[in-house]
């Protein structure tokens, strides 16, 4: 109990310390780089971004602390012969990647109850502070956006301030099965009620291509909950909880791209946390791999990164050709197969 102590102390303080400093260093550069190519900017509005954007940034490098924490205590345990100290005391390759393991479900934890409570909404609020102290851009309009709606109805909106509720420029288009153009409304000047999800247009022009008829109406109202659920899921940054029961519960509302979308954020929200979990095992699965080839094993156990950013980078790929979202997790069953492999072989008894 004693030594379980003293390797999670370790291990989560090396954690803390290396994700951190890569926060600062990432946020440094940030600093510099927004000093030099954003105009017309005080140092204050630059400081309280990146001031903003820490915890993000801490929440987001998690992964590589707890794969640089591994390697970091790996590489002491050998330096100082606490490796072979501990396989002298019979401590097993299993008592410590039990440990290992112990480790990465703390910090993954951690990490979950962080990224979800408190960097989600402070993402969202320094991400709407970019955009429009550095991008002179308004947040809480939307500007020419479209919807593929459930239905067969496309939604075009001009300008729509979601304070204010008032819009220009919308134009709603009904399809038929075969995407035949069946009717088309459009109006100059619109607003929205989301109590009642309905939006109101005082003057509009109702024009149907089959007959190539077209009327005037003083005040039309229609009632669209999946507008309001797409608008709501386009303009906010949601937790996973929130992103899986708005996907579950609201799926027949939401535009294909829109739940696509949804779908892609809970995939890569999921590999997230799974790879702070895996990083550490992955890890010392690797130290034990190449154990003997003591030149190279330090080389090898830089392997992780490049391969998980290469599994985030074919996930995205994938997402964007429609491709089988369940292929992207045959990589991590492939690493759950190597580390039980190289226990059994490090297990193995060997032949005199």
């Amino acid at each position: 109990m004693v030594f379980v102590r003293y390797f999670l102390k370790r291990f989560l303080g090396y954690f803390l310390v290396l994700s951190f400093f890569l926060a600062l260093i990432f946020n440094l550069v940030e600093f510099f780089e927004k000093l030099i190519r954003v105009s017309n900017a005080q140092i204050s509005t630059i400081t309280y971004f990146i001031t903003l954007n820490f915890l993000p940034s801490f929440s987001e490098l998690m992964p590589l602390g707890g794969w640089l924490a591994t390697i970091l205590m790996l590489r002491e345990f050998c330096q100082h012969q606490e490796w072979n100290t501990m396989l002298m005391l019979n401590i097993s390759y299993n008592q410590v990647l039990k440990l290992f393991c112990l480790a990465s479900v703390t910090i993954t934890l951690f990490a979950f109850v962080i990224h979800e409570h408190v960097t989600v909404p402070l993402s969202s609020h320094a991400t709407r502070f970019k955009l429009e102290k550095f991008k002179h851009k308004n947040t809480g309009k939307l500007i020419s956006k479209s919807y593929l709606l459930p239905g067969n109805i496309f939604c075009h909106v001009g300008i729509l301030d979601i304070k204010s509720a008032l819009g220009n420029n919308i134009m709603l288009a009904y399809l038929s099965p075969t995407f035949a153009i069946e009717k088309i409304i459009t109006s100059n000047k619109f607003s929205i009620d989301t109590e009642k999800q309905e939006i109101i247009m005082p003057n509009s022009t109702i024009f149907i291509p089959n007959n190539n008829m077209s009327e005037h109406s003083k005040k039309t109202r229609i009632k669209i909950p999946s507008f309001f659920i797409n608008m709501r899921i386009s303009s906010e940054n949601p937790t996973l909880a929130k992103l899986t029961s708005t996907l579950i519960h609201s799926y027949e509302l939401l535009s294909r791209e829109i739940s696509q979308d949804l779908l892609f954020q809970i995939v890569m929200r999921s590999m997230f946390y799974l790879q702070i979990f895996l990083y550490p095992i992955l890890t010392f699965a690797l130290f034990l791999f190449f154990e003997d080839r003591k030149r190279y094993v330090w080389l090898w156990l830089l392997l992780p990164y490049p391969v998980i950013t290469a599994i985030n980078l074919m996930t995205t790929i994938f997402f964007q050709y429609g491709i089988n979202v369940y292929f992207v997790f045959i990589p991590y069953l492939l690493f759950g197969l190597f580390i039980l492999l190289t226990l059994y072989r490090k297990n193995k008894p060997q032949l005199s």
